[in-house]
Parts: structure tokens; sequence; C-alpha cells
């Protein structure tokens, strides 16, 4: 799957596939880990969006048994809104990388109407996904396009639940 050039020359061509020449470099992949630094983290997502005192922050996130938290998306919900957010909280390190880990990642799950598409894949909307900052971008690229958790009301409007 990619795009291929082809490049000519007297009398011979040298054929090279796209993603290999884009493909990020492996660190950006790496998972960043609860320590690395960002703009900002879930627990302030948390303290600002869902009124938490920094104390009730650190518990909701230290209570969680596989110290992941949920993604929510809806149907506002977009690529690139996505990829700012994991970015901006965070969960990975490079938003081209993400992309690509996306595009690149078996998709198992139909996707459902209005869906979140990359490349042949998808991602459903109206849907919750467990995350961890400890998840590389592969990790996470496969919870996504694998694990969706639906749900047809959303009580809470947010896009980080403990």
């Amino acid at each position: 799957m990619g795009i291929w050039f082809i490049y000519f020359r007297a009398p011979n061509y040298i054929e090279r596939k796209i993603d290999e020449v884009s493909k990020p470099s492996a660190e950006l992949f790496e998972a960043p880990g609860k320590d690395w630094e960002s703009q900002g983290k879930v627990e302030e997502y948390f303290i600002e969006r869902l009124n938490m005192t920094p104390e009730e922050a650190m518990e909701a996130r230290s209570s969680s048994k596989d110290g992941t938290v949920m993604l929510r998306l809806r149907e506002e919900s977009n690529l690139d809104s996505l990829a700012g957010n994991l970015y901006y909280y965070g969960f990975i390190k490079d938003k081209d990388a993400f992309i690509y880990a996306l595009e690149q990642s078996e998709d198992s799950v139909d996707g459902m109407q209005n869906s979140i598409e990359v490349g042949d894949n998808t991602i459903d909307r109206w849907a919750s996904y467990r995350i961890s900052e400890e998840m590389t971008a592969w990790e996470i690229a496969d919870v996504l396009l694998n694990d969706p958790h639906y749900f047809a009301y959303d009580e809470y409007n947010k896009l980080f639940m403990p």
C-alpha cells in the first residue's frame, strides 16, 4: 500500500515507495511516558474541564489499574483535532508519526457511518478508547482502530475522562 514514484533515467528506472521515504524516525513512535514534557497534562484537563481539585485529578489518574484514561470521540471529532489533542496532552511525541501509524496499522473493525477516515482505515466516533502515555503511537493507533466502546448519549461532553 502506498504511492509509487518512478524516476526515469535512460534506459533504466528506479522505483521508490513513498512511505519508505516519508516514514518518521523510530523515536517519534515511542511512548512519551508520563514525565515527557508536553504543553499540557491530562490531569490539568481534569482540573479545568471536570472541575476536579488537583488532589482529585491525581487520585483519578493513580486509581486507574492500568494507568489509562478514557478518550471519548463525538461527532465533531476529526483527525487533526485528535492528533493535536493527543500531542498537546503528551500521549504522542509527534502528530505526523501518529497519523503514519494510523495509516499503516491493521484495522479489523468495520467503520461506523461518519467515522474518521485515515487512509483506508477508520476511527469510530461516538466511542471511547482507553489510552496511556506509556503506549507507543503504534499501540494507540491499534486501540483507536480496533477497540471502540460505543455510547449513544454523552452526558459529559468531555474529551478525556478518568
